[in-house]
């Protein structure tokens, strides 16, 4: 990771930035897509001083300007709230920066109306005063049909702050939704930052099937999400090995080398592949490793399994079927939580202790189907997303 705008930030550093991502991008393969952080998290957590967010927007548009040509998406730079500087943390602060930041990312996007390929809108809901912001801004300086592509952020730690059990994204998901079906682009995507449990990459999955499926017609959206989450977990459990374990919950691949085949199946590269078995053996007899990263790379491919076993599921149950055949959540739960509950018991890798994690994710999903589906508009979606942020009952607010 390379950051650009820290404490230390000039037109200097975003050189040297550029110079580090463009290095680091031509080393990737070909049809890989380098997407761009804003560097707002500095902002949040207190590395820039409030007195040169001024000097921060400046650097940071510079950047989406002259840097162009090094990546394929970049995020908006947006400023939800400050850990450090509390005092700054109200409606009037946090309207004025964010307008500041967008009206001048607005500006070079129609100097450069091909940013718009790249540019993308993140947007905050926790709190109805964040999303009363967002939306004001939104309406003021990007309703005119030109934005292609939306994030969805604010998510990092909510589940913990606030002990939700549904995933964060679906309401303002229907929002943006809204948004690009009549926007005239054939393409948009929908990025969501921050979430990683099994029941959000569930429904992700599901969100993915149900938009481009079932809601829009002659046209496409993505949904992408990122964490770091997978990198650190790997870190953690590098001496649990979840992915051996997975893998030896199937009887035939018990025997080591029956196994053998399977990780090559996913760590094609011999030599990676090599090194990451030494590293295995170091651990069952309980010698150093040598290199902690490798056996990380295991934990994102053993993610990467359970979301093919839960993209599996919904095919193979026909979860979308029954979700359109029945819009009404209380007969969808009768239809749907048993095959959840049997899931758990077969799949626990998966599933296990996830049923009401899932269905309350039905529940609101169901919600905003049926008001998608009755032709509602924005305000009625707008109604929902209140009701949806009352639940999220996040433990602070702006003055």
């Amino acid at each position: 990771m390379y950051n650009g705008l820290s404490s230390n930030f000039g037109y200097n550093s975003l050189y040297k930035l550029s110079k580090n991502i463009k290095e680091f991008y031509d080393n990737l393969y070909n049809d890989e897509t380098l997407m761009i952080d804003s560097g707002g998290y500095s902002i949040i957590v207190g590395d820039v001083n409030p007195r040169d967010i001024g000097k921060f927007i400046e650097c940071y548009n510079y950047f989406l300007e002259y840097h162009k040509d090094i990546y394929n998406y970049i995020l908006s730079l947006d400023i939800p709230i400050f850990l450090e500087y509390p005092a700054y943390n109200t409606v009037k602060h946090i309207d004025e920066y964010n307008r500041k930041s967008y009206y001048e990312s607005k500006q070079i996007l129609e100097k450069h109306p091909e940013l718009y390929e790249k540019f993308i809108f993140v947007w905050h809901f926790k709190i109805q005063k964040q999303f009363d912001i967002w939306r004001n801004i939104y309406n003021d300086y990007f309703n005119d049909g030109k934005l292609k592509h939306h994030a969805i952020g604010g998510l990092v730690g909510l589940r913990g702050m606030t002990g939700i059990k549904f995933s964060p994204f679906i309401a303002q998901s229907y929002r943006i939704l809204k948004l690009i079906e009549n926007d005239g682009h054939d393409h948009n995507l929908i990025h969501i930052l921050g979430v990683y449990g099994r029941q959000d990459r569930l429904f992700m999955q599901f969100m993915n099937e149900l938009f481009n499926n079932h809601y829009l017609k002659n046209k496409t959206v993505d949904i992408s999400f990122d964490t770091i989450n997978y990198t650190i977990s790997g870190l953690y459990k590098v001496r649990d090995f979840p992915l051996i374990q997975l893998l030896q919950s199937n009887p035939m691949l018990r025997d080591e080398k029956k196994m053998l085949p399977w990780l090559e199946k996913f760590i094609p590269n011999k030599t990676v592949l090599n090194n990451v078995l030494v590293e295995i053996d170091n651990v069952k007899k309980d010698k150093p490793i040598n290199d902690t990263r490798l056996l990380s790379l295991t934990y994102v491919i053993y993610s990467h399994i359970i979301d093919k076993m839960m993209y599996k599921f919904l095919q193979n149950e026909g979860i979308m079927d029954l979700f359109v055949r029945y819009p009404d959540y209380n007969k969808l739960k009768n239809k749907v939580y048993p095959l959840i509950y049997s899931a758990a018991k077969k799949y626990p890798f998966a599933f296990e202790n996830l049923e009401k994690q899932i269905m309350k994710n039905f529940y609101w999903f169901s919600n905003f189907h049926r008001a998608y589906m009755d032709g509602a508009n924005l305000d009625r979606i707008d109604k929902g997303i209140e009701h949806f942020i009352n639940e999220i009952n996040f433990p602070g607010d702006l003055s």
